[in-house]
């Protein structure tokens, strides 16, 4: 019933203008590609760097997929506290 509408200031005008300049200024920068499609296709592939990232990602999945190597002192240490019976 009774809702308060905001003002509109000149900030806020200014600051919306500004956000479509912006974006305007975007989508001007990425409708230019940097290479041309022939050179896109397959870029990463042909140079190597594709293979050793995938391989490189792969090594890091399987070991955090590993347990840390422990030994049997890391599991049995609680029970060296005292010798008193040696």
């Amino acid at each position: 019933k009774n809702k308060l509408v905001p003002r509109i200031t000149v900030g806020m005008k200014k600051k919306a203008v500004n956000q479509l300049i912006m974006e305007e200024k975007n989508m001007c920068v990425l409708s230019r590609p940097y290479l041309t499609e022939a050179e896109e296709y397959r870029h990463m592939v042909d140079s190597g760097r594709y293979q050793e990232r995938i391989e490189r990602l792969q090594h890091e999945r399987n070991l955090a997929r590993m347990f840390k190597s422990r030994s049997m002192e890391d599991y049995f240490s609680h029970l060296n506290k005292c010798k008193n019976w040696e």
